[in-house]
């Protein structure tokens, strides 16, 4: 059997994405589009090429700086860069333009909203910005779960958990989001969601990805190639040392031509002042390195092709580049939250450049036929 491969630009490409209404579409001319998060432009072109009506509808997207893609985009539409995952001045700058568009446009019948995670550092309001940055600051390196932490800063927010809605009274607001949060109803928190709230009639809410999307997509790769998908997971959402004990757990169950599948956001707090060049699937990846069997491959891999604080998209690891590990150096790398410069000595590191979605991780361990 030739080796799992697996290809994210080719997953993003493929990723079903229903941007359906219910009841008829809303008119064109009365409507106006918001992409927001670090999906905002591939969500807005992959709306638009849904549906071509709403390409002369007045439009903007928020993003973060520096990331790159070659998509078409309506030429009215008002595109502004934010930071993520740290909130900053740009974010206050995002969130007052975001502020004035939906005020600008409140006389509309329509707001399409096109949500998906990393929104909250995107955007933000508040009355005391320089307190709210290092109050952000402080929970970014808390350890606490994304809902947890999407609670707290709708709680100190302006504009999100649905107070943005309140500069457009009469407006209603339909939201598609792709999720990046691994709980069931977690869609309902993704990007501090500052397009709805429960219980108002006039704002809707729709989940069309999120890590079970993603977990299925992965499923279907693995079969398509041969593989029998012995032990599945999805919606992990414990931490990376959990994370590692249940596949330690449960790989060494694997047969020939069996593959291990786990999806979510596994959590990993950084506490120290200045980490290296790391990210959850590289340090779970080291994690691992002194339990894996000699004749099974690890991939660990995030859907958006941004590992943490690095440029690469996860590693996999092979039988053959473990030969070669000098694992003497392996605590001091996890020690440094530095794992990637590990895996760069043997080619383990991935790099795709961004993919365009944003899901979650995905680990898959697949062992041979013999």
């Amino acid at each position: 059997m030739e080796p799992f491969s697996i290809d994210l630009k080719r997953l993003a490409a493929e990723l079903p994405l229903p941007f359906d209404f219910d009841g008829p579409s809303p008119d064109p001319t009365r409507t106006a589009l918001i992409a927001l998060g670090k999906s905002a432009r591939f969500m807005l072109s992959r709306f638009l090429a849904t549906h071509p009506a709403y390409a002369t509808a007045h439009s903007i997207a928020i993003f973060p700086e520096g990331l790159t893609d070659d998509l078409a985009l309506p030429s009215q539409t008002l595109l502004i860069p934010s930071t993520h995952p740290r909130l900053t001045e740009k974010s206050f700058v995002a969130g007052k333009a975001l502020m004035d568009f939906v005020t600008t446009h409140a006389h509309l019948d329509r707001f399409i909203c096109l949500l998906s995670g990393g929104a909250s550092a995107l955007v933000e309001q508040s009355d005391d910005p320089a307190a709210h940055i290092a109050w952000w600051h402080d929970l970014l390196h808390a350890g606490l779960p994304i809902e947890e932490m999407n609670r707290r800063r709708i709680a100190r927010s302006a504009i999100k958990g649905g107070k943005l809605t309140d500069f457009a009274p009469h407006s209603r607001f339909t939201t598609f989001v792709m999720s990046d949060i691994p709980a069931e109803t977690g869609y309902r928190l993704a990007g501090s969601m500052p397009f709805w709230r429960d219980g108002d009639e006039r704002l809707t809410l729709r989940c069309i990805a999120d890590c079970t999307t993603l977990h299925r997509w992965y499923e279907e790769q693995l079969r398509s190639q041969g593989y029998r998908v012995a032990f599945s997971k999805t919606r992990f959402a414990g931490t990376v040392a959990e994370l590692t004990a249940l596949i330690t757990a449960e790989k060494g169950r694997l047969t020939p031509g069996e593959a291990l599948l786990m999806t979510g956001e596994p959590i990993l707090k950084v506490d120290i002042p200045h980490p290296g060049h790391g990210g959850r699937m590289a340090h779970l990846a080291l994690l691992l390195a002194t339990e894996s069997r000699g004749d099974e491959t690890l991939y660990a891999l995030s859907s958006d092709g941004i590992d943490g604080s690095s440029d690469y998209a996860g590693v996999v690891v092979t039988p053959e580049a473990r030969k070669h590990f000098d694992l003497t150096l392996r605590d001091d790398h996890l020690a440094r939250f530095d794992a990637y410069p590990f895996f760069e000595r043997y080619g383990c590191a991935v790099k795709t450049g961004y993919t365009g979605i944003n899901l979650n991780d995905a680990v898959v361990i697949t062992m041979p036929i013999r």
